[in-house]
């Protein structure tokens, strides 16, 4: 009775909270840039979000209103990678994302989608969403980011729940996949890009797999197979390829396990499911030029760079901490930070999938991952962060189900020694700490040293604006928002993206000297805020900004959220001012 009183309590405070929470994030609209959307959205809504984790997490664990505290888990984290459109940004991302704006845009408009593009479900998705709903397309790019990355809010449960069905099993899968450990700060993010969000969609064609490979519903997991790794595939061939790659390796490992008869009867080698759709992945992923591209630049990179050049993005990050004073490793816990709570029970996992036969799925799924590893050893040796960065996201992905079931383990190793009581606590604290360090890393934050990629509806307008009224001949320059990619969200995608970076320091305060004909620059508020307030002046100072208005060769031509500033070349090197 008094479980039953403490549960309804439970259930009231949950769905109280997060009602809050939500309405507390919604009248609190942002009117312009945030330099990040931690400091932007109300104290409030954080207090309720946090406290609806904590206490859903406390709840699942104790199998107290199991079912009720997971959907309110659920339905916490669904606010937050929403809370952009709750609390009204135009768009999230300034680069990709304005591209795939246009994109939708030009789908819309009956623009047919080149033969070769790299993920023609992406538009044809938001396109079609936009029919149904009614909604503008900025805002459906949003609301898409979360209906490809909250499935998996289902289907990593489902998955782990097929290599140990165990109550506490099932929960650590879900409070973990709540975590949403893949995102990372170098190209797996929450703003608008498939290649970031389908990472979390993969656990559906892995999830099917694993029914095919145990014998259950072969028909119908062959079909949810099929049509789930396509799906992967045209939203983005890269993780395609890295789930084609890990049931590859493990229908191998299957067949030959069972001609050494290691596996019971029950296991099946799927091996003409895998053949028939894993060679249609591999032919399409081969025909993409890009990719060839790709790993071509980056051998070209690793053979004529060498150790030094080789490393330019990576070295360029680290070079760039020392100089703003970050300490590298506090850089690097708030990264891994959500990780290593769980690092343990993940090996525990690996440990039971090799020496025992009981989990056997455990083994074939980190042999399947090994083969993604060298993918991340290649991209990292050519310094090519975006794309190493998208593997290991894949590779977290893996994780959890890993460190799920290593979780399962544990509790049933601490019940049976030290008491149901310990062994829920020790589960719960490891479960709210990776998940108080991964919601701080969840959006770009001053703790990963990354500025908000929000577009203010400010901020499109005066885009847009400068469109209109500028000549498309003469060169736009830029600090840090490329105006190439607004030009292709309100314009055409077709128009070709030319960027023009100014040097640091506006080339000592001579940037007429710099550019070769006339031109324009073009400067956002989120531009002026991250380089003087996030980054203290690293690029470019106040002193800096004020230097514009000072130069008699650059006149502002448009103001407010964008300004422009008409610059006159003149053939000298003398600067006008120091800085």
């Amino acid at each position: 009775m008094a479980q039953d009183r403490l549960g309804k309590a439970a259930a009231i405070f949950l769905f109280v909270s997060l009602s809050l929470a939500t309405i507390i994030a919604h009248q609190s609209p942002a009117t312009g840039y945030e330099l990040t959307i931690y400091t932007g959205t109300p104290v409030g809504y954080w207090v309720f979000f946090g406290a609806v984790l904590l206490v859903g997490t406390i709840l699942a664990v104790w199998d107290i209103q199991r079912r009720l505290a997971l959907s309110a888990l659920g339905i916490a984290i669904t606010t937050f990678v929403l809370l952009p459109v709750i609390r009204g940004y135009y768009m999230l991302g300034q680069r990709d994302s304005l591209t795939h704006l246009g994109r939708v845009r030009d789908t819309l408009a009956g623009s047919p989608i080149s033969e070769g593009f790299l993920y023609p479900n992406y538009p044809i998705f938001s396109a079609v969403f936009v029919r149904v709903t009614g909604l503008p397309e900025n805002q459906v790019l949003l609301l898409a980011t979360a209906a490809l990355i909250l499935p998996s809010l289902a289907f990593i449960p489902l998955l782990v729940r097929e290599i140990d069905p165990s109550r506490m099993t099932v929960v650590a899968s879900a409070v973990i996949a709540v975590g949403l450990l893949p995102l990372n700060p170098f190209n797996v993010f929450l703003w608008p890009h498939p290649s970031a969000q389908i990472v979390f969609f993969a656990a559906i064609p892995l999830y099917a797999f694993l029914r095919i490979f145990r014998g259950q519903g072969r028909l119908t997991y062959s079909v949810l197979f099929g049509v789930s790794l396509l799906s992967v595939l045209y939203f983005h061939p890269q993780q395609a390829l890295n789930v084609f790659f890990v049931t590859g390796a493990m229908t191998v490992g299957i067949f030959a396990a069972k001609r050494h008869s290691v596996l019971p009867e029950l296991y099946r080698a799927p091996v003409s499911v895998f053949a028939a759709v894993g060679a249609f992945v591999w032919l399409r992923v081969t025909s993409i030029p890009r990719f060839e591209d790709v790993f071509a630049s980056t051998i070209v990179t690793i053979l004529i760079a060498g150790s030094s050049d080789g490393h330019r993005e990576s070295g360029s990050i680290f070079e760039s901490l020392e100089a703003l004073g970050v300490s590298f490793e506090l850089f690097a816990l708030s990264i891994v930070g959500k990780y290593l709570p769980l690092v343990v029970p993940a090996a525990v996992a690996i440990y039971i999938g090799f020496r025992t036969r009981r989990r056997p799925e455990l083994a074939l799924l980190a042999v399947g991952g090994l083969f993604v590893v060298p993918f991340v050893a290649y991209f990292m040796v050519a310094g090519n962060v975006n794309q190493w960065g998208r593997y290991v996201a894949f590779l977290a992905l893996l994780f959890c189900v890993f460190a799920a079931v290593g979780l399962g383990a544990m509790y049933r190793h601490l019940a049976a020694r030290k008491g149901i009581p310990v062994a829920n606590i020790a589960i719960a604290v490891l479960l709210c700490l990776s998940l108080a360090a991964s919601v701080p890393v969840m959006q770009p934050s001053p703790l990963t040293q990354q500025g908000n990629t929000q577009v203010s509806n400010g901020m499109y307008s005066g885009y847009e604006s400068m469109i209109n009224h500028t000549d498309r001949a003469t060169p736009i320059y830029d600090t840090r928002s490329p105006p190439d990619r607004y030009v292709q969200a309100i314009d055409e995608v077709s128009q070709d993206r030319v960027r023009y970076e100014t040097p640091d320091r506006f080339n000592n305060h001579n940037l007429p000297g710099f550019v070769e004909r006339d031109s324009y620059l073009a400067i956002n508020e989120g531009d002026i805020r991250q380089d003087v307030e996030l980054y203290d002046g690293f690029r470019y100072s106040e002193a800096d900004f004020e230097y514009l208005s000072q130069d008699p060769d650059i006149h502002k031509v448009q103001d407010g959220d964008v300004e422009l500033y008409q610059v006159d070349s003149r053939d000298d090197s003398t600067p006008t001012d120091e800085p």
